[in-house]
């Protein structure tokens, strides 16, 4: 107690900031770390306690439990709270005890595990709040020990500083702010190094974001902020040794990539391994618990710095980009780094407030000099990305030249090819073309004369079994030449859609009459259902021929059974697809075939043995996806074949015709008409009409009469002309007369398609007139007026009634015409089926369509329409044959009636 009594008081105030007790203070060290406050206070009282000699506020490495001894003095009269500050933060325990006079000791405690809400304050370094009465004086004594837990030495000093209540508080916010703006700065550059990495793919750029990432936890933990920042304070040296050895690796790792040190010093580059090597070493005996050696080895590694800056100054003899600015950084660092770790840990230097923060400024300033170094990175991988984009433009500018030469020669080349082929399919085409029309022309008469003999009663069975033989072989021979001549077609893209209006209910009847009475020779059951009714827009023979080849396959293959169409109407993405679906129970296709045999010339071995050519059904998918649509196949063997068919349709509205002028309020008086027509009943026809309206017709069978009689005959005031005619056709007429001055009107009628206007009025024509014409329309356009030039009367097998209303015959009348078009219509037909000429074939198909459409057989003119344009086509003259027969039945009723 003598002791205590004459030591120097330190005299506290309330506007203390941090100042430190220096000559106050005694120190004494307890190399057993066993004694407890009383052992200490005995060796004090004893002067076992004295002044620290030398540099004042660090004591070197230590394990011995180090006590200091001091007194406070308030003389104020007034009590005074103040903060006691041991300012180093990687201490393992610091022990506070204080009493005044008279009192026990009390104590306070404060340990680096400890989480922030143990510790006496939460703050980084050992803090303790004290309050001092009036007119007192406080005896402290502080036991400090590196590692409570383990038997290490570590750096300890002297340093004890006594703080104000506001002036702590102020500096204390101060410094956290600090510390956090620092750590926000870091994480920020190693985010950036390692997002540059994602896009760059430059390994230099990740081992410098995980470089800023380690170096920032471990500074952190060695510094204890990292405890109150992340997980209330639970300091771990073994965390902090940990971190430091990846920090050395990181470190070493970025250093090799940016230097390039394996190429421009390989001999360096050995002693960076080394130093990855070591701090992989401290890691690992850190994490197995051997911290006094991790600590060792640290301190040993962190030596390896100089090879740092070594290798800097190696890559600046060979001009690395930023190798100055890491040569800088690294010293920097390396000398920020000994400074607090190193001479200060150690005691060669004084602990001040600079030398224990120098480290955190050199940290900051690598970090800036680092990150400068990087951009210079970025700006050379910029540099370097736009000469190899520069170089690579150039090659892809030359490949493609060559290329775009390559491509013209293999053009040329394939054009070439594409010609060859292009003529040998004309040629094919040609040819067979030729041998179609040879071999019909023939065949034609060779089933005309068997259909005749099938009727002859006078032949026995025998002969007519023969004469079924020979028609089958050449229906069969028919269908396989127009089966080919389609695929020809397809082959070479001539193809083409033909649309025009189809009336379910005809097409329903044509197939029962085609199919019915072959269903019945087989025993077989043959329906068709149909959902729909009116007319539809679409291309009315391949649909037509789809159907044909698919039912006549099912019954063909069908033994016994049925075979069923079934037609419906559906909306598939918007849009009207009639649905045909033919299903049978023949023997089925087996899975594998089901694609095969939409191929030519593909059949299954069942289709071999029944014949053909195996032709049918690749016909029907090309013409199904020729239209828009599909066809598809579902069967089993042994479970029939279900074949569906899907084309897109649009619906066309009927309704009645309603003049929109009458025929009896035009009159034709007075006017002169030169008729042009090569039929003979249309001629007469249209000679008697005009004549009823009171004007003169002069009537031709031909162009070139026409023009003669124009030439010999008086004054004309119109020109009717026929478009399809022989030795001149209506349009040549037309120019003719026009090159002579005619200045009347010319009016052209036609059963075909309406022609061009531009070519109308390039002919100087004034108006075409659609065949079959309404009488009203005629005499319309005949007097100048205005009307509807194209109307066409609704389908029907024979409409009497729009004969007579379109010409104002009475009824029995329009039955004579009726039937002397007919007879007109079979001997054309008949003409056209033994003509050899192709053009021909099709002005006889004209003209009998005119007909038709004249004398009100509108299904047989739309009939006859298509065969004009496809006069060849097996299945239409069979429908044609039908439809004739389907007239002549109808007049028959009509004269009966």
């Amino acid at each position: 107690m003598f002791l205590f009594g004459q030591a120097q008081a330190f005299t506290v105030n309330e506007g203390m900031a941090g100042v430190q007790i220096e000559h106050e203070l005694k120190v004494w060290q307890d190399p057993s770390r066993r004694l407890d406050v009383h052992g200490a206070e005995k060796q004090r009282d004893t002067g076992q306690f004295h002044t620290p000699k030398g540099l004042l506020h660090v004591l070197g490495y230590s394990r011995n439990a180090v006590w200091f001894s001091f007194r406070l003095d308030n003389p104020s009269p007034s009590p005074i709270s103040h903060y006691l500050e041991y300012t180093e933060a990687q201490i393992g325990g610091v022990t506070l005890y204080t009493r005044q006079k008279g009192e026990p000791w009390k104590s306070q405690h404060f340990n680096a595990a400890q989480s922030e809400y143990s510790r006496p304050l939460a703050t980084v370094r050992p803090i303790f709040l004290q309050k001092i009465q009036a007119n007192t004086q406080l005896e402290v004594l502080m036991r400090v020990v590196y590692s409570e837990e383990e038997d290490m030495a570590g750096p300890i000093v002297s340093d004890v500083r006594i703080w104000g209540e506001k002036e702590f508080l102020r500096a204390n916010n101060r410094e956290m702010l600090l510390w956090g703006a620092m750590l926000g700065i870091m994480l920020l550059v190693s985010f950036a190094a390692l997002a540059v990495f994602s896009a760059a793919r430059d390994q230099t750029f990740l081992f410098y974001g995980l470089n800023l990432i380690t170096l920032t936890l471990a500074h952190l933990s060695a510094t204890g902020l990292m405890p109150l920042y992340l997980w209330q304070g639970q300091y771990s040296l073994t965390l902090l040794y940990i971190l430091s050895g990846f920090y050395y690796i990181c470190a070493a790792q970025f250093v090799r990539l940016y230097l390039k040190t394996s190429q421009i010093t390989p001999r360096l580059d050995i002693g960076l391994k080394a130093i990855i090597a070591c701090g992989a070493i401290s890691s690992a005996a850190a994490l197995f618990g051997f911290t006094q050696f991790t600590l060792l080895a640290l301190e040993m590694g962190g030596a390896g710095f100089l090879l740092h800056i070594a290798a800097s100054l190696y890559a600046v003899r060979y001009r690395v980009s930023g190798a100055r600015l890491f040569a800088l950084a690294w010293t920097i660092y390396t000398v920020s780094i000994t400074v607090t770790w190193g001479l200060r840990g150690f005691g060669l230097i004084d602990h001040t407030p600079l030398s224990y923060r120098y480290n955190s400024v050199g940290i900051v300033i690598e970090i800036l000099l680092f990150s400068a170094a990087m951009a210079l990175r970025v700006a050379e991988i910029n540099r370097q990305k736009e000469r190899l984009e520069h170089a690579y433009r150039l090659q892809l500018e030359r490949e493609a030249s060559e290329l775009e030469a390559l491509v013209m020669q293999r053009t040329h080349e394939l054009d070439l090819a594409r010609r060859d082929a292009e003529a040998g399919n004309l040629a094919k085409g040609n040819f067979l073309a030729h041998v179609s029309h040879e071999i019909r022309t023939p065949l034609t008469s060779i089933l005309g004369y068997v259909d005749r003999l099938k009727h002859d009663n006078t032949l026995n069975t025998a002969q007519q079994q023969s004469l079924s033989h020979i028609a089958d072989s050449g229906d069969y021979l028919l269908s396989l030449i127009g089966n080919v001549l389609n695929v020809s077609k397809l082959e070479v893209g001539l193809a083409q859609l033909d649309e025009s209006t189809i009336s379910i209910e005809v097409l329903v009847r044509q197939l029962k009459s085609l199919f019915e009475e072959q269903a019945k020779s087989k025993n077989i059951s043959f329906t068709i259902h149909s959902e729909l009714q009116g007319d539809f827009v679409l291309d009315t023979g391949k649909l037509r021929q789809i159907l044909v080849n698919l039912v006549g396959n099912a019954i063909k293959f069908t033994e016994q059974g049925s075979v069923r169409l079934s037609l419906s109407l559906e909306q598939i993405n918007g849009q009207s697809c009639l649905m045909a679906e033919v299903i049978d129970t023949g023997p089925g296709i087996a899975e594998a075939d089901c694609q095969k045999v939409f191929a030519p010339f593909e059949q299954t071995w069942l289709g071999k043995r029944a014949g053909g050519a195996g032709l049918g059904l690749s016909i029907c998918k090309d013409f199904a996806q020729l239209m828009g649509g599909s066809i598809s196949l579902k069967s089993e063997l042994g479970k029939g074949a279900d074949f569906t068919v899907c084309v897109p349709v649009q619906s066309k509205a009927t309704g009645s015709l309603t003049p929109l002028y009458s025929a009896e309020t035009i009159r034709l008086d007075g006017q002169t008409i030169l008729i042009a027509e090569d039929q003979e009943i249309n001629r007469e026809l249209l000679n008697e009409l005009l004549h009823t309206a009171g004007a003169e017709v002069i009537a031709c069978e031909d162009g070139l009469s026409a023009l003669s009689a124009w030439r010999t005959a008086g004054p004309i005031d119109t020109v009717l002309l026929d478009y399809h005619m022989p030795l001149m056709n209506g349009m040549q007429v037309s120019k003719s007369l026009r090159a002579l001055h005619f200045k009347g009107r010319i009016l052209l009628v036609s059963a075909g398609h309406s022609p061009n206007q531009a070519d109308l009025a390039a002919a100087g024509i004034d108006q075409w007139i659609e065949k079959p014409f309404h009488r009203t329309t005629l005499f319309a356009a005949l007097a100048q007026t205005v009307a509807t030039a194209n109307q066409a009367p609704e389908l029907a097998i024979l409409d009497l009634e729009q004969v007579a209303q379109a010409l104002a015959y009475p009824p029995e009348k329009c039955i004579k015409v009726a039937q002397r078009g007919l007879d007109r219509i079979t001997l054309l037909f008949t003409q056209l089926t033994e003509e050899s000429i192709f053009e021909n074939r099709q002005r006889h198909a004209h003209s009998a369509k005119g007909i038709a459409g004249q004398i009100g057989a509108n299904r047989l003119s739309h009939c006859l329409g298509q065969l004009e344009n496809k006069p060849d086509d097996p299945a239409i003259r069979l429908q044609a044959q039908a439809e004739i027969k389907a007239a002549l039945s109808q007049l028959q009723k009509n004269q009966s009636s």
